[in-house]
């Protein structure tokens, strides 16, 4: 397994942007995007710039990404920035749209999500094996059934039903 895939293993276990408060979450999609201006090359940038894209970004991870992790994110923005998920055409929503739609459906996300919920089967309880439903059936009618006796013996049970006999 490389450190991309473990990076992405350890990502995928963080707290989804559904759950990070709006303000916080705009807080740290501005520093991804200071981050990203620095790996494409650019030595300054406008904070006013940043504060709309960052504003803009996050309510777009909100309603079409939340199932994401914050940490998925910035590692989704790394890849872009690096030239993994195509061609870089500036620091702009647009890019980084690209950059979340080829990161979501990804052949690296992809196996890591089918990894972990294969680990989560395992690390399930097995099911009941038949010995122990069997037991349990059996303590069952035990503790529901009346002992035979002489005198029950040949009494049928009462019953529940709000039938009449007869009816």
């Amino acid at each position: 397994m490389t450190s991309l895939e473990l990076r992405l293993r350890e990502s995928l276990s963080s707290e989804r942007i559904e759950d990070i408060s709006i303000e916080q979450l705009t807080q740290s999609v501005s520093q991804l995007i200071a981050q990203t201006y620095i790996m494409v090359g650019y030595q300054t940038y406008n904070e006013r710039d940043i504060g709309i894209l960052a504003a803009k970004l996050s309510s777009d991870l909100r309603e079409s990404y939340a199932y994401l992790t914050f940490p998925e994110v910035s590692l989704c923005f790394e890849l872009g920035a690096k030239g993994t998920f195509g061609d870089y055409t500036g620091v702009n929503l647009r890019t980084f749209s690209r950059w979340l739609k080829a990161y979501k459906t990804s052949d690296l996300r992809y196996h890591a999500v089918v990894e972990r919920e294969r680990d989560r089967r395992q690390n399930a309880l097995p099911p009941v094996s038949e010995a122990y439903k069997e037991e349990r059936e059996l303590a069952f009618l035990r503790s529901n059934t009346r002992p035979v006796t002489r005198w029950n013996a040949f009494i049928p049970p009462v019953s529940t039903s709000p039938c009449k006999s007869g009816d």
